[in-house]
């Protein structure tokens, strides 16, 4: 079973999904197309009140009053490579960022940049996982949240509550 429940933080609709091993699912979209995203065949059910010390972290990381986030991840969505990557992202430290150049150099493949991209792409846990603290190697923001339009504004603004500098 997947519980979910939809914060209200900062102007923005953060939905969040968790499993018994930790949570799943961190998307910056409407309700509606978080659900037809759910993994098909597992029940699902609205828990806000699981999701309470969640929202407080959350909220605490947008007034800039924290910087590393508690909750245990659930990763098993992921191929080898992806865990990889996002256990990579974990490391990178609150206020800097690494170029997907960089990250493939921590993963063991140096060659492998646009592999990363991708994995960050997928990356179902963004904001926990910090894929918004990858950048290309020219400072240029690159991509975020996929598909989602607004994806590029909501990297810019995570960066800036962190202080990130020097972005084209």
């Amino acid at each position: 079973m997947i519980r979910y429940s939809i914060l209200n933080i900062a102007g923005l609709r953060v939905f969040v999904a968790a499993t018994q091993q930790g949570i799943c699912r961190v998307k910056f979209l409407n309700e509606n197309e978080i659900l037809q995203s759910l993994i098909e065949g597992t029940s699902f059910i609205k828990d806000d009140m699981y999701f309470f010390k969640l929202k407080k972290e959350v909220e605490e990381y947008f007034s800039r009053e924290r910087r590393v986030f508690t909750w245990k991840l659930d990763l098993a969505q992921g191929s080898e490579f992806q865990r990889k990557v996002w256990n990579a992202l974990l490391k990178i430290p609150y206020g800097e960022t690494r170029s997907y150049q960089e990250v493939a150099e921590m993963c063991g493949t140096p060659g492998g940049a646009r592999a990363v991209g991708m994995a960050c792409r997928r990356n179902p846990i963004p904001l926990l996982i910090p894929c918004h603290r990858v950048i290309r190697k020219d400072r240029r923001l690159g991509g975020y949240g996929g598909m989602n339009p607004y994806g590029l504004k909501i990297k810019r603004y995570l960066l800036m509550i962190e202080g990130v500098e020097g972005l084209k």
